[in-house]
């Protein structure tokens, strides 16, 4: 599967369509009701269609990593760096701040982060 048929499915789920409505979708915009059976333009023409409806892809880096999200992740992630650089943090990749975010609070990833007073404990042990 290319990735433009796998975000194509990834719109699909994040839009909310149903598969008669989905279809009807690919149907108007390329004329044909499958994806399989697309050119990688008119691929391109259903990605750029359901953009306009509120479809948002998934950041990546440079590197083809997907960015934390939530709304205490850019903080924890200056933070976590921060103790890297000062040698108090040995190993900088995001993996070991998650598993050091899940020790603290309990939650498996930096986007459960919804209250500041489980953000707080992830916090406060990283600058302890």
């Amino acid at each position: 599967m290319t990735s433009s048929i796998a975000a194509i499915h990834v719109a699909k789920k994040q839009l909310g369509l149903d598969e008669d409505t989905y279809r009807a979708k690919l149907q108007v915009i390329t004329g044909k009701n499958s994806v399989k059976d697309m050119t990688e333009e008119e691929r391109q023409t259903v990605i750029a269609a359901f953009r306009q409806n509120g479809f948002k892809p998934v950041e990546r880096r440079q590197d083809g990593r997907q960015k934390l999200t939530g709304q205490f992740a850019p903080k924890l992630q200056a933070l976590w760096i921060g103790g890297y650089n000062l040698g108090v943090v040995e190993n900088r990749d995001d993996s070991a701040m998650l598993a050091f975010v899940k020790r603290q609070t309990g939650l498996d990833h930096t986007r459960f982060l919804h209250y500041a007073d489980d953000a707080r404990k992830a916090i406060e042990g990283l600058k302890g």
